[in-house]
């Protein structure tokens, strides 16, 4: 991510936590019937085979744990005094940056999910920022408290205009 001259970050917004920890939940529901299976296995294999299939096991777990933390941990919707910016990683090695011009922004909508929104562990939705001169709009899914975050960029539009028209 590069800051254009006189650019400043004022906020970085990152996934909620919860569709995070629901992942690992999915992740050890299907790993843990593997490493019965192995249990079970381990009786009709030589010691070292044993040892293999779990270091094995416990080393794809961990990968794809790390992956997902990764993943979850680099996405992030930046907001600077003059842009929003969406940093996208689609795969360890692949991003996409995303991004309007604060004075470009068309509309601003978000949407929580279910009706349990008021518990901290279950406020979060997805936010989508319109823009009015770009082919693409910005949409941020699992996003932690959208409402304050879809607030905040109003109020930052609101402040920076008043500046660019003080100028």
């Amino acid at each position: 991510m590069h800051l254009k001259e006189n650019e400043t970050i004022l906020k970085i917004f990152r996934h909620h936590f919860s569709p995070f920890l629901i992942d690992i939940a999915i992740i050890l529901v299907l790993v843990i019937p593997l490493f019965i299976i192995a249990s079970f296995v381990q009786n009709y294999l030589p010691a070292t085979y044993t040892v293999w299939l779990y270091f094995i096991l416990t080393l794809t777990s961990l990968g794809i744990a790390t992956y997902v933390f990764l993943i979850y941990w680099l996405d992030k919707l930046v907001v600077s005094n003059q842009r929003i910016m969406h940093i996208n990683w689609k795969t360890l090695f692949k991003k996409e940056v995303y991004s309007i011009k604060l004075k470009d922004i068309q509309n601003i909508s978000f949407k929580c999910h279910g009706i349990l929104e008021f518990i901290p562990f279950f406020n979060y939705g997805s936010m989508e920022v319109e823009s009015a001169a770009n082919f693409h709009n910005i949409t941020f899914a699992d996003l932690s408290r959208p409402e304050e975050t879809k607030q905040f960029i109003t109020d930052t539009i609101t402040k920076y205009q008043n500046i660019e028209t003080e100028e």
